[in-house]
């Protein structure tokens, strides 16, 4: 597999996790979001799920931890994500009746929640962003991942 392409994979999760906290963070002053704009997908969102498949080559290849590391974090980060979309769209572990598409106005108790909650997010949010900014890195100097054949392949249909 293409360094390219597991560098713009990496790339491209980061953004969506950025992009889904900004949401929070945007809820959390009042802003409101349908459910849609903010629900993920847990089988869209599987780091481990994708390591097996198209990402196995990271793990032949990449030494070390981080890629455990990574799964376990990612995992963490999307547990504390889906309690904080739970506090907005959901009631007593049922669906929110109101609009389904427009999250619930939060009571004191579930702001203390939040609160907690989108702490631990950010927590999660920053350590996984530092190890896919090292994933990235050790991926783009690996002298494992020989991407010779693609890289001629690339200039063949340029020319």
């Amino acid at each position: 597999m293409s360094v390219i392409i597991l560098v713009e994979h990496l790339e491209k999760s980061m953004k969506k996790l950025k992009a889904q906290v900004s949401k929070v963070k945007q809820m959390r002053k009042g802003i409101h979001f349908m459910r849609d704009e903010i629900h993920m997908d847990e089988e869209e969102h599987d780091f481990e799920a994708w390591l097996e498949g198209e990402g196995a080559y990271l793990k032949e290849h990449i030494p070390g931890d981080i890629i455990t590391n990574i799964s376990s974090l990612h995992r963490a980060w999307y547990q504390e994500y889906m309690k904080i979309f739970a506090l907005f769209f959901e009631e007593s572990g049922r669906s929110w009746f109101g609009n389904k598409n427009r999250p619930k106005t939060l009571d004191a108790q579930e702001l203390e929640k939040l609160e907690i909650y989108y702490s631990d997010l950010m927590e999660f949010h920053e350590l996984l962003i530092h190890k896919f900014d090292v994933l990235k890195l050790r991926v783009s100097s690996s002298r494992e991942i020989d991407d010779t054949e693609i890289r001629q392949k690339e200039e063949r249909l340029q020319i």
